[in-house]
């Protein structure tokens, strides 16, 4: 009988510091929790958020025309690889801006060229629809510059060219065989008061 009492005093001395070790370690791991939790909040979301943040505030500025930003490429996640992409997207509206500007450049060139030449100069498109028409055709032809521009050339030529001209308009277009366009030549033209 004694032995048996010693025995359950035994037993719940071993349950006692059981007990005691398993509300340690819950303990423990609920502090770990909140520790991780807490480290998460106000270490690595601030982290992460200041970043999309500042990706965000760049992208606006790229948007906007604001190319002389520095964007910070660094890193190898997700955000590091979106800021990449912002960067390289720049630099291409950079390269972009910089061919559109030369262009414009080269066409404000041609333009002074074509309306100060001596002789009169048209320039036609693919569809043989006036796009230039310079001032000494203006003197020649009768018509205005804005009278013309965005109508058919055949507009200009005697009613015996008018039809073969679309007919090689079309040819030439579809093959590229030069039988009348992209030859320079000399012709009659058609003035706005129907003489030639």
């Amino acid at each position: 009988d004694k032995s048996s009492r010693n025995a359950d005093i035994e037993l719940k001395k071993f349950d006692t510091v059981i007990d005691r070790n398993i509300t340690l370690v819950v303990v423990a791991m609920v502090a770990m929790i909140l520790l991780s939790g807490a480290a998460l909040y106000f270490y690595i979301i601030p982290k992460i958020t200041h970043r999309l943040h500042r990706l965000s505030n760049n992208t606006k500025l790229v948007s906007s025309g604001h190319y002389d930003i520095d964007i910070n490429t660094s890193g190898m996640d997700e955000i590091a690889e979106m800021a990449q992409a912002l960067d390289g997207f720049k630099h291409s509206l950079i390269a972009k801006r910089k061919t559109d500007q030369n262009l414009k450049d080269r066409e404000l060139r041609l333009s002074n060229i074509i309306d100060n030449a001596v002789d009169g100069l048209i320039t036609i498109n693919n569809e043989g629809n006036i796009e230039r028409f310079n001032n000494d055709c203006e003197e020649s032809f009768g018509y205005r510059a804005k009278e013309v521009i965005g109508k058919n050339v055949s507009l200009l030529m005697p009613s015996t060219l008018q039809d073969k001209h679309d007919d090689h308009s079309k040819n030439y277009n579809e093959t590229g065989q030069k039988q009348i366009l992209g030859i320079s030549r000399e012709v009659f033209g058609k003035r706005k008061d129907g003489s030639t």
